[in-house]
């Protein structure tokens, strides 16, 4: 027996000595599954948020539009290989980030001042549109952000660790329960956010002001210290 599928079972409680042999090959069917899955995972997850964008000129010190993204919310998501639920504690924010046009790294539209983790709305990412106004793509998201267009924002994330939920078994995520076959991003980078017209998760939430203009509607949480 190797040392992965000892470790699986431990999580699920049980030892080679509790089982019986026929039991045994049933899990080592359902352990070899679990990592076939988990071994054909995309090395970087991309998900979708929706939320509302508001923009406006700015002329005073800077003048660079400053933008908030409640980038994810703890909530599952459906992607092409089954529903995956990322573990926002698990997630690495240290990185300063680029704000991209539809995951392009030519076409950067801004970056991130900072990222946190806030409890009770998800991962909080704030930062500048610091592309030169004069750039097409730059000048559109600008336009069309401040006359209302719903842009979203798509998250690029690697996986670093994964895990399934076994048969039979539920697991607390992002103080969600969620059950067998789930799939448990466990270890993630945020690596990039992408702006585009299309979301995925309802809950989340994103803003673009200007500068000097008024402050964000913040919510009334706490940071999780790290």
């Amino acid at each position: 027996m190797n040392k992965k599928f000892r470790k699986w079972l431990l999580d699920l409680g049980l030892t080679e000595n509790s089982i019986n042999n026929t039991d045994l090959k049933g899990l080592k069917a359902e352990y070899e599954a679990d990592m076939k899955i988990i071994a054909e995972l995309p090395k970087t997850l991309q998900f979708e948020v929706e939320g509302k964008i508001e923009c406006s000129a700015s002329k005073e010190e800077g003048g660079l539009p400053t933008f908030k993204i409640v980038a994810y919310t703890g909530q599952p998501i459906k992607q092409p290989f089954g529903e995956v639920i990322v573990d926002i504690q698990g997630m690495d924010i240290s990185k300063q980030i680029p704000i991209l046009w539809h995951h392009d790294s030519k076409l950067p539209v801004g970056h991130s001042t900072s990222i946190e983790k806030v409890e009770g709305v998800g991962v909080v990412i704030e930062g500048v549109v610091s592309g030169d106004p004069k750039d097409p793509i730059v000048s559109k998201f600008l336009t069309m952000s401040e006359n209302g267009f719903p842009f979203q924002a798509s998250i690029g994330a690697p996986i670093k660790k994964a895990t399934r939920v076994s048969a039979g078994k539920t697991s607390i995520v992002n103080g969600i329960e969620v059950k067998a076959g789930m799939i448990i991003a466990q270890v993630t980078e945020l690596v990039e956010t992408s702006v585009l017209p299309i979301g995925a998760d309802r809950n989340t939430n994103t803003k673009v002001s200007a500068m000097g203009r008024g402050d964000f509607e913040n919510p009334k949480v706490r940071t999780i210290k790290m």
